[in-house]
């Protein structure tokens, strides 16, 4: 079913000026997403690292490590904090270890004064930063860029994997070969195997940007012999967030169960030259049941087709409908080059108020 209010040029503005708002405020609140318990007040420990500093140092906030290989030779704990120096630039991929728990999360953030502290990798890493096999993380008010396939890829190949939050984040530049899969890009949250399951994972406020390899933001995803009756990812939610300058897709979610994508923006997408290993869209969901996509924009989206066609779409669902209960709500998409609120194969989609300029 498609339900549209009627409306006019007014009208249409009008909702630009209200999503242009809501994507502006950093205090959106989720409407019916349980997240697990808060960053405690009190750390078990924190660890500070300051690149900037002549000497190498213990961790401590007096004495900071100087290099992010001083941290990776720690393996961390429920709880634990490890804060970069602000104003600071910091070399290398970063992979520290450990996991928290329910309830205490490790926590890795900025401190200080100033610009978000920066890491920059090496053209030769694989990617910024990695978790694989880790849970109850919270990733927040760092400066991501470099590395030539992934920024941020949190990965794993067993068991079910809880609570990744990424909060405030620029991820940007990551420049590698050419595209061989669309399972990289500047964010990317997804199992390596079939035997890898995430649950509550939010991203939040994390600005993705410029990159030649596929996908902006990318929850789910895995090219795996799945049996039908495989779980998928739970209670997914990307939020406040924007995607532009990618070569593949905006925001997707893939494989995904209880998912939303709200109060976001994806433009300059598909900016591959020729159509390499698919046709990307802006903001869409795949295999993804009970999910929403809702109050976003898209616009500008691209996807130059190997014979030459133009075969972008701006928001969509493009799932079999035997995967139940996707909606579209309240999103905007303009200045794409093909449908721009799309249904696909999606009877079973129902858009309500979304509009097409």
């Amino acid at each position: 079913m498609i339900v549209f209010f009627p409306g006019s040029k007014r009208s249409v503005a009008g909702w630009v000026a209200l999503v242009v708002l809501v994507l502006s405020s950093s205090s959106f609140a989720p409407v019916g997403h349980v997240f697990a318990q808060s960053v405690p007040a009190v750390a078990a420990h924190s660890y500070f690292i300051d690149c900037s500093s002549a000497s190498p140092g213990d961790g401590s906030r007096s004495h900071p490590w100087n290099k992010l290989t001083d941290a990776l030779a720690h393996p961390f704990q429920p709880g634990d904090q490890i804060a970069l120096a602000r104003g600071t630039v910091c070399r290398g991929g970063f992979a520290p270890q450990g996991s928290g728990s329910e309830g205490w999360p490790i926590r890795l953030t900025a401190y200080g004064h100033g610009l978000r502290p920066r890491i920059v990798a090496p053209p030769m890493e694989r990617q910024i930063l990695l978790l694989f096999n880790q849970e109850y993380w919270q990733i927040d008010s760092l400066d991501l860029s470099g590395a030539d396939e992934y920024g941020i890829f949190v990965s794993g190949d067993k068991g079910l994997l809880h609570h990744i939050y990424l909060k405030n984040l620029y991820v940007h530049d990551v420049t590698g070969g050419a595209l061989k899969n669309k399972d990289n890009g500047l964010v990317v949250v997804g199992p390596s195997s079939a035997a890898a399951v995430f649950n509550d994972v939010l991203v939040d406020g994390v600005d993705a940007a410029h990159t030649n390899q596929w996908a902006g933001i990318l929850i789910g995803g895995g090219n795996y012999a799945y049996t039908p009756d495989a779980p998928l990812n739970r209670q997914i939610e990307v939020r406040n967030s924007t995607v532009h300058d990618v070569f593949g897709d905006g925001i997707i979610l893939f494989r995904d169960q209880d998912g939303s994508i709200k109060t976001s923006a994806a433009w300059q997408t598909g900016m591959q030259p020729t159509q390499e290993v698919g046709t990307p869209n802006a903001i869409w969901t795949w295999t993804c049941t009970n999910c929403t996509v809702e109050d976003n924009e898209a616009y500008l989206t691209d996807s130059p087709s190997m014979v030459g066609r133009m075969t972008s779409t701006g928001i969509t669902h493009a799932t079999p409908c035997s995967v139940t209960m996707r909606t579209i709500r309240r999103d905007i998409a303009w200045q794409s080059l093909r449908q721009d609120i799309q249904q696909a194969k999606a009877r079973c989609v129902t858009i309500y108020v979304s509009i097409t300029v």
